[in-house]
């Protein structure tokens, strides 16, 4: 007959221990699917690994290793696991909900710098997008103006001032060496006189536009 109360408070017990760790296992679940959605670095992998290890050692411990009939604690009529083991397991559970903590404001901080880096992203985008069209507007204006004096220098107009300059000039270079050879050949000692030198020297010199 004891063995039958012992066995029926087994089963109630191994009833409420799978109804605790069905929820366990939820919350696990949760979190592992929350955690997916991290995209995170080296050190918050490594945290999400020894979350999972934990979590396995949980798991382990209370689906792979049964505790003895003589293990069972019988209090009021129901069975529960001794005292030592059952901080062994919340301290389990409490280290993996303080992990799991750590990597979600882990995962808040990498959302803010990822906001933040999207923000700069689109301010380059929007700066090189205005460089572009201003590049555009002086290459624009550079055409313009290259296609401007290319129609000043072909036209008729000028065309005949630049003719005109050019027998300007000619004429000058005429003049200078008239009047170089005119006072070289006068006879003057124009290398003692500074003011007929210097004019010696300019008249040897051609003009050019």
């Amino acid at each position: 007959m004891k063995v039958r109360v012992h066995v029926r408070e087994r089963d109630q017990t191994d009833i409420d221990e799978d109804n605790d760790v069905e929820e366990l296992q939820k919350r696990i679940s949760e979190l592992q699917r929350e955690l997916l959605k991290v995209s995170a670095d080296l050190s918050i992998r490594e945290i999400v690994l020894r979350k999972m290890q934990f979590s396995q050692a949980l798991s382990d411990k209370l689906f792979d290793e049964p505790l003895p009939l003589s293990d069972i604690t019988v209090k009021n009529g129901s069975s529960s696991v001794p005292g030592e083991e059952r901080r062994k397991f919340e301290a389990l559970v409490q280290e993996q909900s303080s992990l799991s903590n750590t990597i979600l404001r882990k995962h808040e901080r990498v959302e803010e710098l990822q906001k933040e880096l999207d923000n700069v992203r689109k301010q380059n985008f929007e700066l090189k997008k205005k460089n572009r069209g201003l590049m555009e507007i002086i290459t624009q204006h550079r055409k313009r103006l290259e296609t401007a004096m290319d129609d000043v220098k072909s036209s008729p107009a000028c065309l005949g001032l630049k003719e005109e300059l050019e027998n300007t000039v000619a004429r000058m270079n005429i003049a200078k060496c008239t009047l170089q050879a005119l006072i070289v050949g006068s006879g003057v000692n124009w290398a003692q006189d500074s003011e007929l030198a210097e004019t010696v020297f300019l008249c040897g010199e051609s003009l050019n536009l």
